[in-house]
């Protein structure tokens, strides 16, 4: 999970962006109880300044490795 929001946040900045522009983001998960740690990472990232998101249990992610998976979206005015 913390590889996770790493990885959205350098994408963010790889385009230019900061973490702060980071609009919404949806995390899926294969196990329930990943919410509490998925929450933790979230309030850490983002210093409690959180953008809208959405977290959604899934049966499976594209491989059976995967347990977590965040998609993001950014915004920059310019």
């Amino acid at each position: 999970i913390e590889q996770c929001f790493k990885n959205l946040v350098l994408g963010a900045e790889a385009a230019g962006m900061t973490r702060f522009q980071i609009t919404k983001f949806v995390a899926y998960a294969v196990a329930p109880g990943d919410v509490a740690l998925m929450r933790k990472w979230r309030d850490i990232v983002f210093e409690g300044r959180a953008p809208a998101s959405t977290y959604v249990v899934v049966s499976a992610l594209a491989s059976p490795a995967f347990l977590f998976e965040v998609e993001g979206e950014a915004f920059s005015p310019q």
